[in-house]
C-alpha cells in the first residue's frame, strides 16, 4: 500500500494549517526539500505514527501556541486514513524510515552504542521469525525472573522462621516422625536442666526405702531352755506352780521373788524358811543361767519394739512421701519410670500386727523362761504378710538406685550444658513440628509446585535459546556480509567484525569495529577516553554511514521488502562528496525493489543527484515551503529552476552576514534581498508567477488578489522589505544608492531569512 497524497495536516510541528493544493500527489519517488526548521522532522514523525500507530511521536510535536491537538489526513492506494482524537483509523505497517530515531534507536546514541541499540539492532538483523523466536525467550526469560522471584519471596518468608541449623531444603523435604513430641519434650528437658544447673546440682536424690528385717532368732529364743537342770528339780518347782494354780505367770513371780531373800523368812507371810528346801530348789532353777536367758529374751522385745514399734514406721513413710516430691522435681529434667506405687496405709497395719503378735509371743516367754514355746499362727501370717511386702519395696529401690544414676548423669551433664545448643535443638525440633501445620504446610508445597514450574520454564528456555543460538548465528553471518559489502561501496575505510548474539541484558548484537585489521570493542560511556572505543575512532561521517549500511542491510535482506515505502531523512549527513554520491546510487537502487521512496533533505543538490539518478520511475520533488514565520507549505518543486536561480547561494550569502556583519561586504548583501524574495515567490506559486515576473508585479497582483492568494498572509512583511531593497536596485548611473546602514541592512537581512524560512 503506498502513499498517494498528505491532505491535511493541522497542528503538527511547524505546519499549523496545510491543505493540499494543486496536484501535490506522490509518485514512486518523492524528493522533499527544505531547510532546517520547516518540518521534514515532523514529516518523518507523521509517517512513524503512521507505521506503529503510537500518537506519542506527534503528541510531542503539537505545534506551539495554538492550544489545539493534531488533525492528519492521508490519501493511499486503497482510501483515506485519519489522525483524530489521537488515534489513527488505519496504520501503515509497510514503512520503513531511516532518521535520527532509526540511528538513536539501532546504532548509537550520541557517541555510544547502548544496551537498547543493540537490542533493537538485533531485532533488525534476525528478522520477523528470528524477532518471534526471541521475543518468546525473553517471555519466557521473564517468567523464570518472575517465577525466581516469586520462589525468593515465598522462601524468605519461610527461611526467617527457620532456626540455625535447618535448611529451607531439609525444611522443605523433612518427612514427618512420629516421634517428634518426644523429642521436643526430651529437648526441652535438656534446655530447662541447662538454665537451672545450680538448682539441679544441689537437689537430694530418691531415698531407698529400708524395711526392718524380721530377726531370724526369734523361733530359736522361744524354743531356747537351761540345758543341765535336772528333771526332778524343774518338776518340782513345776509342780509347786501348778498346785497353787499360778499358771504362766508363777515363774517369773517366783523370780522375781528370789531378789528379796526369802531364805530367811518369807517376804510375803515372814515365816522362817531356813530349813525350807523348796527356796533352795528355786534357788537352783531360778539361778544366774535362768536370769540371762530371761533378759536375753527381754532384749529381743525391746529392740524388736524398737523395730518395728509405732515410731519406727515414721521414717519410712517420710522417705516414700519425699520420693513423691522428688520424683516431681526430676520429672523436669530426666526421663524415666516412676517409682511403683506404695500403698503407705497398708505399710502401718502390718508393722502395728507383726509387732503385736511377735512382742505377744516374747513376753508370754519372758514369763516362762523354762518353756519351750513356738510361733502362733495369727503370728506367722503377721509375718508372712509382712515378708510379702519385701518384693515391692525391692522393685522399688531398684527402680530409685536406676533413677538416680540418671540423675547423677544429669547433674554432670547440666553443669556443662551448652545453652545456646540447647536452645537450637529445642527450636529445631519445634519448626520441624509445625513443618506440617499451617501455614508451613500450605507454603511448602505451594514452593515445590513453583520449583517444578521454574524447572519446567528453564527447560523451555534453554530449548529456545538453542533454537535462537543456530538460527542467529546463520542470520548474523549474513547480515555482517551484507553490512560490510556497504560499508566497502561508501569507501568506508572500517568494517564491523565479530557480531554475535549477546543474552546480557536481554537478547541483543553486540559486534567490534575493525579497522587496519584490529578489532575495536565498542565501549560505553564508562570506557577511558584514551582507550579505543566506537566513540573515538570513527567520525560522525562514519558513523552515519555505518547507520545507512545497517538500515540498508536490513532492507536487503526484507523478504517483503518490494512492498515497503522506504523514508530517508537527510541520509547523508556528514558525509564527504563521495559517499554523497554512493548514498544517492543506493536509494535509485531502492526505487527499483521498493514500492515507494520518500528522501527529505536540506540540500537541494543532493535532491538533484537523486533525481539524475532515477531511471524508468515515475518522481516528483516537493518543498517545505516558509509561509511567514511559524507555518509552511507542500508545493511541488522543479530542483533544475531552484537550482538554476541560486537562491541557496543568496541565503547562504545572508546567513553569513547575519552572522558576522564583516565576513561579506553590505554592498552584495543588500543586492541580494531582492532577487533572494523574487526567487522564493516564483518557487511558492509556479502556476501564477513567471521567470519576467518581478516583485512589485508580484506584490501587485497578491494585494489584487487579497485573501484567495497563497502569499496574502506575508504581503505585508513582503512589501515592506520590498520598500527596503528598492532602493538599492535602480540602474546604473541613474540614481545615487543611499549610503547603507548596517545596523539597519541586519534587521532587514534577519527578517528576510525569517521569511524564507532560513532563520
Amino acid at each position: 500500500m503506498g502513499i498517494k497524497k498528505i491532505i491535511s495536516r493541522k497542528n503538527a510541528g511547524r505546519i499549523k494549517n496545510y491543505s493540499a493544493k494543486g496536484d501535490v500527489e506522490l509518485k514512486k519517488v518523492n524528493l522533499y526539500y527544505g531547510e532546517n526548521g520547516r518540518g521534514k522532522t515532523t514529516l518523518c514523525a507523521i509517517l512513524r505514527s503512521l507505521l506503529d500507530g503510537e500518537p506519542d511521536h506527534l503528541i510531542g510535536r503539537t505545534t506551539l501556541g495554538t492550544g489545539g491537538i493534531p488533525s492528519i489526513q492521508i490519501q493511499t492506494d486503497t482510501g483515506q486514513i485519519h489522525f483524530r482524537d489521537l488515534t489513527w483509523t488505519e496504520t501503515l505497517p509497510n514503512i520503513v524510515i531511516f532518521d535520527h530515531d532509526f540511528i538513536s534507536e539501532n546504532v548509537f546514541d550520541g557517541n555510544i552504542v547502548g544496551t537498547e541499540q543493540r537490542k533493537n539492532l538485533y531485532k533488525i538483523i534476525i528478522g520477523k521469525e528470528g524477532v518471534l523466536i526471541a521475543e518468546q525467550y525473553e517471555d519466557v526469560k521473564k517468567q523464570a525472573t518472575e517465577m525466581t522471584k516469586n520462589i525468593s519471596a515465598l522462601s524468605n518468608s519461610i527461611s526467617v522462621h527457620l532456626p540455625k541449623g535447618i535448611t529451607l531444603q531439609y525444611f522443605q523435604t523433612y518427612q514427618s516422625n512420629p516421634h517428634i513430641d518426644e523429642l521436643i519434650e526430651t529437648a526441652n528437658r535438656e534446655l530447662t536442666a541447662g538454665k537451672e544447673s545450680s538448682t539441679i546440682a544441689v537437689h537430694r536424690a530418691f531415698s531407698a526405702i529400708q524395711l526392718p528385717e524380721i530377726p531370724n532368732d526369734i523361733e530359736l529364743i522361744l524354743a531356747k531352755n537351761l540345758d543341765g537342770l535336772s528333771a526332778e528339780v524343774e518338776a518340782k518347782v513345776k509342780a509347786h506352780i501348778a498346785k497353787h494354780d499360778m499358771g504362766k505367770s508363777g515363774q517369773g513371780w517366783i523370780s522375781k521373788g528370789l531378789e528379796y531373800n526369802p531364805e530367811k523368812e518369807c517376804p510375803y507371810c515372814g515365816q522362817d524358811t531356813t530349813s525350807n528346801d523348796l527356796i533352795q530348789t528355786y534357788r537352783t532353777l531360778f539361778g544366774n543361767e535362768y536370769a540371762e536367758l530371761k533378759e536375753e529374751i527381754t532384749q529381743k522385745g525391746k529392740s524388736f519394739s524398737a523395730a518395728f514399734g509405732p515410731e519406727a514406721v515414721i521414717p519410712i513413710l517420710s522417705s516414700i512421701e519425699e520420693n513423691k516430691n522428688t520424683d516431681l522435681f526430676w520429672k523436669r529434667y530426666c526421663t524415666y519410670e516412676s517409682p511403683p506405687v506404695i500403698d503407705v496405709e497398708a505399710i502401718k497395719p502390718l508393722f502395728i500386727e507383726v509387732s503385736e503378735q511377735v512382742l505377744q509371743i516374747l513376753r508370754l516367754k519372758v514369763q516362762n523362761p523354762l518353756e519351750a514355746l513356738s510361733l502362733s499362727e495369727d503370728c506367722k501370717g503377721a509375718i508372712k504378710k509382712y515378708s510379702d511386702f519385701f518384693p515391692v519395696i525391692h522393685d522399688y529401690n531398684e527402680t530409685v538406685a536406676q533413677i538416680n544414676s540418671q540423675i547423677q548423669q544429669r547433674k554432670e551433664s547440666s553443669g556443662k550444658a551448652n545453652i545456646e545448643a540447647l536452645e537450637n535443638n529445642l527450636a529445631r525440633f519445634s519448626i520441624l513440628k509445625k513443618r506440617f501445620e499451617e501455614p508451613f504446610s500450605t507454603q511448602c508445597a505451594e514452593l515445590k509446585q513453583l520449583q517444578n514450574k521454574k524447572n519446567e520454564i528453564e527447560n523451555d528456555k534453554e530449548i529456545l535459546k538453542e533454537k535462537l543460538d543456530k538460527y542467529g548465528e546463520e542470520t548474523i553471518e549474513k547480515y555482517q556480509y551484507s553490512i560490510n559489502n556497504y560499508l566497502d561501496l561508501f569507501n568506508a575505510g572500517f568494517q564491523i567484525g565479530e557480531v554475535k548474539q549477546n543474552y546480557v541484558g536481554g537478547v541483543n548484537a553486540n559486534f567490534q569495529i575493525r579497522i587496519n585489521d584490529t578489532l575495536v570493542k565498542l565501549g560505553d560511556g564508562k570506557t577511558a577516553k584514551n582507550q579505543p572505543s566506537f566513540s573515538n575512532t570513527l567520525s560522525s561521517g562514519d558513523k552515519s554511514t555505518l547507520a545507512l549500511a545497517f538500515f540498508l542491510a536490513q532492507l536487503e535482506h526484507d523478504p517483503k521488502k518490494a512492498n515497503k515505502i522506504a523514508i530517508l531523512d537527510d541520509p547523508f549527513n556528514s558525509q564527504d562528496s563521495f559517499r554523497k554520491n554512493q548514498t544517492a546510487i543506493q536509494i535509485a537502487k531502492l526505487s527499483k525493489q521498493c514500492e515507494q521512496v520518500i528522501v527529505l533533505s536540506h540540500d537541494a543538490n543532493f535532491l538533484k543527484q537523486v533525481q539524475e539518478k532515477i531511471h524508468g520511475e515515475t518522481l516528483r520533488a516537493f518543498h517545505l515551503t516558509p509561509i511567514g514565520t511559524d507555518n509552511t507549505y507542500i508545493d511541488e518543486m522543479d530542483l533544475d529552476k531552484f537550482l538554476k536561480s541560486g537562491l541557496h547561494k543568496m541565503i547562504d550569502t545572508l546567513q553569513m552576514y547575519s552572522t558576522d556583519t564583516n565576513s561579506v561586504k553590505a554592498e552584495d548583501v543588500v543586492q541580494k534581498i531582492r532577487p533572494l524574495m523574487e526567487g522564493y515567490c516564483r518557487n511558492r506559486c509556479m502556476t501564477r508567477f513567471t521567470d519576467t515576473h518581478m516583485l512589485g508585479e508580484m506584490l501587485s497582483q497578491i494585494k489584487t488578489e487579497g485573501a484567495k492568494h497563497p502569499l496574502f498572509d506575508i504581503y505585508e512583511e513582503l512589501d515592506e522589505i520590498n520598500d527596503y531593497s528598492c532602493k538599492f536596485h535602480h540602474p546604473q548611473g541613474t540614481r545615487q544608492s543611499p549610503v547603507i546602514n548596517t545596523t539597519e541592512l541586519l534587521g532587514y537581512v534577519r527578517r528576510t531569512l525569517r521569511l524564507v524560512g532560513a532563520s
